[in-house]
């Protein structure tokens, strides 16, 4: 896992959408980790209003929880992309 910033907590989850809070500032396109039970979800911030902002999660969020850890990154989503992947 990345190196992180300060953490965050969840304050809501709707689907895929997982809402956080925290004191710390918070990055579009930033990624996070929401930490639940033994699992570790990995989300990118979609939105950012202050305090608060909206991750999309990439797995399955059943179980996330309202008071939640989550996990700031100072990195930004990317992907690598091979040989033909351009048209």
């Amino acid at each position: 896992m990345p190196t992180s910033t300060p953490e965050a907590r969840v304050v809501g989850v709707t689907g895929n959408i997982v809402s956080v809070e925290s004191d710390a500032p918070l990055m579009k396109n930033s990624i996070a980790f929401v930490h639940t039970g033994d699992a570790s979800l990995k989300g990118e911030v979609l939105r950012v209003q202050g305090r608060r902002a909206d991750l999309q999660i990439f797995e399955e969020t059943q179980g996330v929880r309202v008071g939640d850890s989550v996990e700031l990154t100072p990195h930004m989503l990317s992907a690598t992309l091979g040989q033909g992947c351009w048209a």
